[in-house]
């Protein structure tokens, strides 16, 4: 038997893409280690809209020639470059609540589907660094 559903007056709850170059505060909320599409190690950030309801996220795919994305984040975040040399580890409670600014570049499609990338990031002025 079919279903029926009455989609009168629904809206479309799309959310519309970031303004790009426009600086929007965050705070990191969630830190999680995950495994990426093709199998490799990755951590994802989360980041809650300071004064709003939206999220982004921001991942770093752990290969050796991806892990450039990740140094950079940290250092422009205030880590100073000299303290991400050889091995190290990331204590994600260091970060959490952590306020930042990022801006988006524009909507590019990405396997098939809208994608916006964060392309910078700062503490906020009110941040006390975490370092």
């Amino acid at each position: 038997m079919a279903i029926k559903i009455d989609f009168t007056g629904v809206k479309d709850n799309a959310f519309e893409p970031w303004p790009v170059g426009e600086e929007i505060n965050f705070n990191i909320v969630e830190i999680t280690e995950k495994t990426s599409k093709k199998g490799d190690p990755m951590i994802e950030f989360k980041l809650k809209q300071v004064g709003g309801n939206r999220f982004a996220w921001r991942n770093f795919v752990m290969t050796a020639a991806a892990l450039w994305a990740l140094k950079k984040f940290l250092v422009d975040l205030g880590m100073p470059k000299e303290g991400l040399e050889g091995k190290f580890s990331l204590d994600p409670k260091k970060l959490l609540g952590t306020e930042i600014v990022a801006t988006f570049g524009p909507e590019e499609e990405y396997n098939g589907r809208m994608s916006q990338n964060i392309e910078t990031v700062r503490l906020a002025s009110t941040a006390a660094l975490p370092w």
